[in-house]
């Protein structure tokens, strides 16, 4: 693992960031605590069980990887639009070892969701307002997971 000041030069290499990272004890990265979203909570509470998680536009991979800290999940697939974002999302799964993800680089107004497979829940934040026509996003959620929490503006 880099040292602190170390890691701390990397992530100012990476900048802008809009995700804050807790690495030994140490903040990285913005502002946005997603590991601390209550839409996390709400998730849990609807699906405890999930095993195998999709995430729609997975940012930074700040929620990526709080839903894979979870014992009971298995597997989080993160897709996220822009490569900035997943090259971020990346160098701190490089740093925290977190193997429960694989992000996947896509346009999700093109993406077939079902080339991923099929999921136990589908984790969608912020994303539909992005979209020239989400409702095609929605149909594609139902064809591979019968559970979602959906949040938008």
């Amino acid at each position: 693992m880099l040292m602190t000041k170390d890691l701390r030069r990397e992530f100012d290499r990476r900048k802008p960031w809009v995700t804050k990272f807790t690495i030994g004890g140490e903040e990285y990265g913005g502002q946005y605590d997603a590991a601390a979203d209550l839409r996390l909570r709400w998730f849990q509470q609807h699906f405890p069980e999930a095993r195998t998680i999709l995430e729609l536009g997975s940012l930074e991979g700040g929620h990526s990887f709080a839903l894979a800290s979870w014992p009971h999940v298995k597997q989080v697939v993160a897709v996220e639009g822009r490569k900035a974002n997943l090259q971020r999302a990346r160098f701190v799964q490089s740093v925290m070892g977190q193997e429960k993800v694989r992000f996947v680089q896509a346009n999700l107004e093109t993406l077939e969701l079902s080339s991923l497979g099929s999921f136990d829940a589908v984790l969608c934040l912020g994303l539909l307002y992005h979209l020239s026509q989400p409702w095609r996003l929605l149909e594609k959620i139902g064809r591979v997971t019968r559970g979602v929490l959906l949040w938008t503006h």
